[in-house]
């Protein structure tokens, strides 16, 4: 995954003539995958203050020019964009990762072109998670 802050994403924005050159720049940050790591919050840093050692990393990632796909849809599809995944290492060493299927949270009202697009995104986030897991 590529790796973007959502500050960048902001003055791409501020800065592009147009819509095509907004896209034409962030996609210059967006990888095979299609997705971008936005932030990365590492709770298993704070947790060892209480005695819980496993690792436990939250990242927030996505792609803006697929957020777009929704949020023109419901505006409130923002609250669910971009998605969050868990990553816990498992007491064998292993990690085990827990996500949320995306349209799950993003289509709940009947929407039928923002249901579409939200199951877009999954078919892109199981893609994605088949790629890195096999």
């Amino acid at each position: 995954m590529g790796q973007l802050t959502f500050a960048e994403v902001i003055a791409m924005a501020q800065n592009a003539r147009s819509v095509d050159d907004f896209e034409s720049e962030a996609g210059k940050f967006i990888p095979e995958s299609g997705f971008v790591i936005f932030d990365e919050i590492d709770h298993g840093a704070w947790l060892q203050k209480y005695g819980l050692g496993p690792k436990s990393l939250r990242w927030l990632f996505g792609n803006p020019i697929i957020a777009v796909t929704m949020i023109r849809h419901d505006p409130t599809a923002g609250l669910f964009v971009p998605i969050e995944l868990l990553l816990n290492e498992g007491p064998d060493g292993g990690c085990k990762l827990t996500y949320v299927v995306p349209s799950s949270l993003i289509a709940i009202d009947d929407n039928p072109p923002l249901l579409a697009a939200a199951k877009r995104l999954d078919d892109k986030l199981e893609a994605l998670m088949v790629s890195v897991l096999g």
